[in-house]
Order: C-alpha cells, then sequence, then structure tokens
C-alpha cells in the first residue's frame, strides 16, 4: 500500500510537470519509488513492492496489459535469485501471502459482495462499494497470511479482520500527510509543525481503534500448528480456488483416464511373453531377498577374538531393515 500511493503521486506529479511525451515522468516514478524503498530499510516486502510497482509502471508506459501474478512471481525469482535465504525469512513469506491473498481472494470476495448487495445488474453505489472493497482487501490478506501467522508466532487475532477494516482508511491519510509534512519541514519546519497535527489525528485514531480492540476479552487465541498444517491450508485453499474454474477441463480428463483404464487390458495382451517374465523373476527374487535377510528383531551378541583383546559386538533391529549395532571393545 505504502509504494502504491508513492508511485500513484510521484507518477502523477511527474505527469503534470512533464507530460506523456518523454519518459521523464516514467524515470522520476521509478526513482522516487527506489528512494523511497531504500530510505525505508529495504525491507523484504518493500523490495516486493519496489520491483511489482516497477513492473506496473513499465507497462503502463509502454502500454502492455498489467498482470498482478506475473509482477509477484518476478518479484519472488529477482529476490530469491539474489538472495535464497529469503525464502525462509518470516517477512518475506508474510509480505508474499499476503500479496497472493489480494491477488486471488479479493476479487471474489468483491465480486460476491456486489452480488449480494447490489442490483440485477450487480452494480452498487460508491460508498457501499468502497465498503465492499475495504472488507475484501482486509479479508483476502487476513486469510492468506493467517497459518503463517499461527505457525511462527503461536497465536491469531480474532479481532485483526474488524481492526483491519476500521483502520485502513486511514493508512493513506498517514503516508500522505507524514510525507507532506517531512517534505515541507525542509524548508518551513513552522509550517511543518502545524501540518503534523494532521498526521497526529490519522495516527491517533489507528492507535485508538487498536486499544478498543486488544481490550476485548478473547481478543487473541494461542494455537500451535505444525508446518504440515500450514502446507495442508494453502492447499485446501488452492484446491478451493482452482477446482471451480477447471470443473470443465476436469471432467474431461477423468473420462479421458477412465477410457485409458478400459484400454489397459489390451495393451497388456499385445506385450510379448518373454518381456514380461524377465522383470517378474528380477521382482520376485528381490522380494525373497529380503524376506530371507529380514530381521528377527532380536538381540544379537557376537564375542569376538581380534587378537589383543576380546570385542563384544550387540545388534539389535527395531522396524527397521537395517540392524543397528554397538562396537564394545575390551
Amino acid at each position: 500500500m505504502h509504494v502504491s500511493i508513492v508511485a500513484g503521486l510521484a507518477l502523477s506529479a511527474g505527469v503534470w510537470i512533464f507530460g506523456r511525451r518523454r519518459p521523464t515522468y516514467f524515470l522520476l516514478a521509478l526513482a522516487i519509488i527506489w528512494l523511497y524503498v531504500i530510505l525505508s530499510g529495504m525491507s523484504p516486502s518493500g523490495v516486493r513492492a519496489a520491483i511489482m510497482g516497477s513492473l506496473w509502471l513499465y507497462a503502463n508506459w509502454i502500454g502492455r496489459p498489467r498482470s498482478a501474478f506475473t509482477a509477484l512471481a518476478f518479484a519472488a525469482a529477482v529476490m530469491l535469485a539474489f538472495d535464497p535465504r529469503l525464502l525462509s525469512n518470516v517477512g518475506f513469506q508474510l509480505s508474499f501471502s499476503a500479496m497472493s491473498g489480494l491477488i486471488f481472494l479479493t476479487p471474489r470476495f468483491q465480486n460476491w459482495g456486489r452480488r449480494i448487495f447490489g442490483n440485477q445488474e450487480g452494480e452498487v453505489s460508491s460508498t457501499l462499494s468502497f465498503l465492499i472493497t475495504s472488507f475484501a482487501v482486509t479479508s483476502g490478506a487476513v486469510l492468506a497470511t493467517l497459518p503463517l501467522i499461527s505457525y511462527y508466532f503461536g497465536m491469531i487475532s480474532l479481532m485483526s479482520l474488524p481492526a483491519t477494516f476500521l483502520t485502513l482508511p486511514a493508512v493513506p491519510g498517514i503516508i500522505v500527510s507524514a510525507a507532506l509534512v517531512g517534505f515541507v519541514g525542509i524548508f518551513a519546519p513552522a509550517v511543518a509543525s502545524v501540518m503534523g497535527w494532521i498526521s497526529w489525528l490519522f495516527a491517533t485514531y489507528v492507535i485508538k481503534v487498536v486499544e478498543l480492540f486488544a481490550a476485548i476479552p478473547f481478543a487473541s487465541v494461542d494455537v500451535n500448528v505444525n508446518a504440515p498444517a500450514v502446507w495442508a491450508y494453502y492447499a485446501i485453499l488452492i484446491m478451493v480456488l482452482w477446482v471451480p474454474k477447471k470443473r470443465g477441463y476436469m471432467a474431461q480428463s477423468v473420462a479421458k483416464m477412465k477410457n485409458q483404464l478400459f484400454d489397459i487390458p489390451k495393451l497388456a495382451s499385445a506385450i510379448p511373453t518373454k518381456w514380461i517374465a524377465l522383470p517378474l523373476l528380477v521382482v520376485a527374487i528381490l522380494m525373497w531377498t529380503a524376506v530371507v535377510t529380514a530381521s528377527d528383531n532380536r538381540l544379537h551378541v557376537y564375542v569376538l577374538d581380534i587378537g589383543q583383546g576380546d570385542s563384544i559386538l550387540m545388534e539389535y533391529a527395531w522396524q527397521t531393515p537395517h540392524p543397528v549395532g554397538w562396537n564394545l571393545a575390551i
């Protein structure tokens, strides 16, 4: 959100100053975006947003269609190419999962909201559209990051959805007003101190909303999940998003697989017997070898004369194909 607002302001200012005939406005927006990310500390989420924003601006400049998923995948590839260790970084994972939720979940929530609250054509008022969009953005980010938050922090907030929904409109106000205060403060500190009260109002509102929801009993619960549970959550989420779109394709694939299964006996009968006998013989030899050499799950003790003393070898196997041994030299 921060980089998007900065990019929008820089792009508008560049077009107003230089026009669209030359790429100066585009280069100015790129420079401001990366300057902002550098000043903010080059966090994984900031770098990801800067790469995506740069691709968006470039596509807008050359007149090509913009794809959020393509930009997200490209950003991940570039960042991991420079530092593969980022894949285990919590900030990297949360940033990309939240952005994936905005790309894949938010549009669905928006469509559902328009169907429920809109008219027959799906049209809604501007105020209702703003509320639906805010709820969709919040829900998409929260649901996409929920398992990671549970895994890394051992807790989930039951108030994150309403708290984010109420504080989301104030975030652009904080960013824009704070940026103006910082810029004006370079030339007129007295004027900037007065303008700072605007940022204070937005920031205070966010803090008070957070404190209000944090004071509610059972605002958060302790939840400990393991890595397989996180993978299972995302697998189910992907299936829920993917299956409805591929329903017709999946039906055709299942019908094709059935036909292929029915053709297996015909294909097997056409294979010469000599080609089947040798593989079956090899499989039989391997199976009997495993049976004969299998452990009897008993403790075996061997006393060996090694010339300069005695050695005792104890072997014991438990539900493993290879015995575990201890060698005691006496």
